[in-house]
């Protein structure tokens, strides 16, 4: 007992100033302690681990000349490069037809090896990508505006090809479908979103980057695809850093459509995307170390100031209980 009373902070006086530790004050001292240090430790763990603040906002963006880049990577498996095409048009009346200086087209084989491509087009050369089971990958990025429209994936600049191949080559035009593995879609440049992402303790394994959540359809039939995305916008407000970086998420919803083969429709994977009026604004919230001890200070004066008058509480209870 007389060990614990050393830790009485609380003292009684007797009448001749003599301080006098008790039991009773030497268990609301610890308390207190304990309650001031966890209150001390939570203040330091708020202070040192960043404060993220989430709000929705209505994004009035007037900067309509700006483009954004859509990502994208795509592995088509029975459809030769040579004929592939990449169309783009939006609700201001942009068309670009054939889109081939930011996206680029690899050719591979069913075991996946690189195959030397040659700039000239060769009806023999597309039947022998066909019959060899070629594959094709279009990667790299799309300018939009931010407008409404759509990327369509077809061979509408290659109509002439199409066409013949369809009336000479009988038995190789149905094995060309657009079947296809989508490895990568996303918006703006995603090497700075994935820094922000992990400042701001967001996975990149989110809407910002499907990944292994983007579909794959693989048909050995001709069937079209379409892809609906609507666009978030995210501002990512960096306080401490007095910095803002604009980022882009999006929701996706797809599907298969049977193919009509007449004479002027051709299959297409087509990808529709507008832009939602709401946003996302997540603020990184910068700190002070005057606020940080301005609390340590006001735990400190109001844990002694609480237990303190707990403890003459109690003192006072019990000496009307010894006066009775």
């Amino acid at each position: 007992m007389s060990f614990l009373k050393r830790f009485d902070f609380f003292p009684k006086f007797t009448v001749d100033n003599i301080s006098k530790p008790t039991l009773l004050g030497s268990i609301l001292s610890l308390s207190a302690m304990s309650i001031m240090f966890f209150l001390m430790y939570e203040q330091f763990h708020e202070y040192v681990n960043p404060t993220i603040v989430k709000e929705t906002i209505i994004l009035h963006d007037q900067d309509q000349n700006t483009k954004i880049a859509l990502n994208l990577q795509m592995l088509f498996l029975h459809m030769p490069c040579d004929i592939l095409s990449v169309d783009q048009e939006d609700d201001l009346g942009n068309h670009y037809k054939d889109i081939h200086s930011t996206l680029i087209k690899h050719r591979f084989t069913k075991n996946h090896t690189v195959v030397i491509e040659d700039d000239e087009l060769k009806p023999e050369e597309i039947i022998n990508e066909v019959e060899g089971d070629e594959q094709c990958q279009l990667s790299g990025h799309i300018d939009i505006q931010k407008v409404p429209g759509n990327i369509h994936i077809s061979n509408h600049a290659f109509r002439h090809e199409w066409e013949n191949l369809k009336v000479v080559e009988a038995k190789v035009f149905p094995r060309m479908t657009l079947s296809h593995e989508t490895e990568i879609l996303n918006f703006g440049n995603y090497s700075t979103i994935h820094h922000i992402l992990r400042r701001f303790g967001i996975s990149e394994h989110t809407e910002f980057n499907r990944g292994k959540k983007l579909p794959k359809f693989i048909t050995n039939t001709k069937k079209n695809f379409d892809y609906f995305l609507k666009i978030i916008p995210y501002q990512f407000v960096d306080e401490e850093r007095d910095d803002t970086t604009v980022g882009y998420q999006y929701s996706l919803n797809f599907r298969e459509r049977p193919f009509i083969d007449d004479n002027h429709k051709m299959h297409i994977v087509k990808i529709n995307y507008s832009f939602s009026p709401v946003a996302m604004r997540i603020t990184r919230k910068k700190k002070y170390i005057s606020h940080f001890l301005g609390h340590v200070c006001a735990i400190i004066g109001g844990i002694f100031v609480i237990f303190g008058l707990i403890n003459k509480l109690f003192f006072a209870c019990c000496e009307v209980d010894k006066k009775l």
